[in-house]
């Protein structure tokens, strides 16, 4: 444990001495003092950690013109998906230098914006790595949290080196810009990131029922939306509406909505095949089907490829303004279901039928999701998380 957090320091100290060395003006702050007054006072955020310290960063980030660009702090333990490529990770001053040059392209990626309607509303968000989860409390329908974790999540940047450029235009020379750094240390911090019930008059769910109580969710959602009973072990029981179809009752391991930067992740792990599974597809088709032409499914290279082409489909670009659901494991007799068990949509809204239920965005923010609430989930242009693209 020491050595990787000396790993993930070092990362953070070179990244400080770069801006330093560059006559760029930042700050560096923890989760706790990764503040909207810093965000604000910041042009551009920059994370140093792995893609959960991005994402963290990320969901507070609410205009489109402030770029956040990560750092992966330890590429030995993770990818990095949503970082720059590993070889900058103890390189930032080459970073300076290609954004100097122009060097690079702004890249924006679609989210999910979340409305909560009914009961839901009321809630403030909580972060999973600050939920103790109890049995007893699950039993007895609550959900204990505490505020003592200790786990290290790297570390947070927001800097005023980069303009705020569209259409993939270079940027000025980032000399004499401000910045401001913030790194993620351990224990939890304050949530209280919604914005306050709506100016609406009223929300018409698509069964017809009126609410008044609306609260947009000021987080968005890089990578997915997942709706479910907190505790994993019970069946989660709601009603789904795709792009304002009739409400459909569910029973399953819960619900996905992810973007196209998502459908690598959890998407694609719930949806893809393995060649096991095309080898059995196969077979099946050659037994059932009277062509003489039959598929060699003892064929290894063949199956490969009809398993990777397979694979492909599910995945989608991040700047595609358009989401993606999955049924996790649905239980079939519990509906005739109007659509497919997983699709793209515009627009999807769920009704909760649950007890202890939740519905979380990126892993991080956790809000609970009881029987009778509503969350309403939809993309729009302006909420695309902007970002640099330097390969």
């Amino acid at each position: 444990m020491k050595h990787y957090d000396q790993v993930q320091r070092l990362c953070l100290q070179q990244i400080e001495s770069a801006l330093e060395a560059n006559n760029i003006e930042y700050q560096t702050v923890d989760r706790f003092g990764y503040t909207e007054e810093k965000i604000d006072w910041a042009d551009v955020i920059i994370t140093s950690g792995g893609d959960g310290t991005f994402l963290m960063a990320a969901s507070k980030v609410t205009k489109r013109d402030k770029p956040v660009i990560g750092v992966n702090s330890d590429p030995t333990k993770s990818v990095g998906h949503l970082c720059l490529p590993s070889k900058y990770s103890n390189n930032f001053d080459q970073v300076i230098d290609l954004l100097r040059r122009g060097e690079y392209q702004w890249q924006y990626k679609q989210r999910i914006r979340v409305t909560l309607v009914g009961d839901a509303a009321d809630e403030e968000p909580k972060q999973l790595n600050d939920i103790r989860c109890d049995l007893r409390g699950f039993l007895d329908q609550d959900l204990e949290h505490q505020h003592t974790s200790n786990s290290s999540l790297g570390s947070m940047s927001a800097q005023k080196s980069i303009s705020h450029h569209h259409n993939r235009q270079p940027s000025p020379s980032v000399q004499d810009r401000r910045t401001m750094r913030s790194s993620t240390d351990a224990g939890t911090s304050s949530l209280n990131q919604t914005a306050p019930f709506s100016t609406r008059q009223a929300f018409r769910t698509v069964d017809g029922k009126v609410f008044y109580k609306i609260r947009q969710l000021k987080e968005r959602a890089l990578n997915e939306v997942f709706v479910g009973e907190t505790l994993s072990a019970r069946v989660s029981y709601y009603e789904l509406s795709v792009d304002n179809n009739r409400m459909t009752k569910m029973k399953s391991s819960g619900l996905t909505v992810c973007t196209g930067t998502g459908s690598t992740s959890w998407y694609y792990n719930i949806n893809k095949l393995t060649e096991q599974q095309i080898q059995s597809i196969v077979s099946i088709i050659n037994k059932v089907t009277s062509s003489t032409v039959k598929v060699d499914e003892k064929d290894p290279e063949l199956i490969n490829n009809i398993t990777k082409q397979f694979n492909q489909t599910l995945t989608f670009a991040s700047t595609e303004p358009i989401m993606a659901y999955s049924i996790r494991d649905p239980v079939d007799y519990a509906s005739a279901l109007s659509h497919s068990h997983r699709g793209q949509a515009k627009r999807i809204e769920v009704k909760s039928r649950m007890q202890n239920a939740c519905l979380v965005l990126d892993g991080c923010q956790f809000y609970p999701f009881n029987d009778g609430s509503y969350a309403l989930m939809e993309m729009y242009d302006e909420d695309a998380l902007k970002t640099v693209a330097i390969e």
